[in-house]
């Protein structure tokens, strides 16, 4: 792990107005802005497997970003793209087409960077980014990956207890990112990543 500190960190708050914890409102309190990853960085990113990006603001680098790393760094380059549904609009495309390897967001994340009302019609945009991995996930409804023209629907695991859905996102990706650097295929990662996710559940706070 390589820290990159900023002057100025980003921050949000998680909303549940019901009791039901698929739904939640997201508020940015405050966003890190425009931190430059510097040459050194870029030499010590050289080192890892792969890199994951997740910004909580599409303020918190420059645009260039995807492109100095596509051009430094050989290995797997993935983004959970949640940020860039939060404060500024922006033309994800113009960030990341041909430079990411894996895209993470959820159903509603899809839908309003692809300015489409389904996701299907979210999916037929996002392809023409030229990403290899997508993946849409859905709370209780399960996920779904899209690898080339293939698409994997991929069930959620009932949690024992339902406590708290905070860092459920984050952990699955991190679950499925973990298995495909280990080099298992995209639906095997992604059944890892949804019963990890659901360990999050069980538990108060992120895992």
């Amino acid at each position: 792990m390589h820290p990159l500190w900023t002057e100025k960190s980003s921050m949000f708050k998680l909303i549940y107005p019901t009791e039901q914890l698929d739904v939640r409102e997201k508020v940015l309190l405050s966003s890190a802005e425009d931190h430059h990853l510097s040459d050194e960085s870029l030499k010590e990113l050289a080192t890892c497997d792969g890199v994951h990006v997740s910004p909580l603001s599409s303020r918190e680098f420059p645009a260039d970003t995807f492109e100095r790393l596509r051009k430094y760094f050989d290995g797997m380059i993935s983004l959970d793209a949640q940020g860039f549904a939060n404060g500024d609009s922006v033309d994800v495309a113009s960030y990341i087409k041909d430079r990411v390897d894996i895209l993470k967001f959820d159903d509603d994340e899809a839908k309003l960077l692809a300015d489409r009302s389904t996701e299907g019609e979210a999916i037929e945009v996002v392809k023409k980014w030229n990403i290899p991995e997508v993946l849409i996930t859905k709370s209780s409804r399960g996920s779904t990956i899209y690898c080339g023209d293939e698409k994997c629907e991929i069930p959620a695991y009932p949690p024992h207890l339902f406590v708290d859905a905070t860092g459920c996102g984050d952990t699955y990706v991190a679950g499925y990112l973990t298995k495909r650097v280990e080099d298992e295929d995209p639906a095997e990662a992604a059944h890892y990543a949804a019963r990890l996710a659901t360990k999050v559940i069980e538990v108060k706070g992120a895992l």
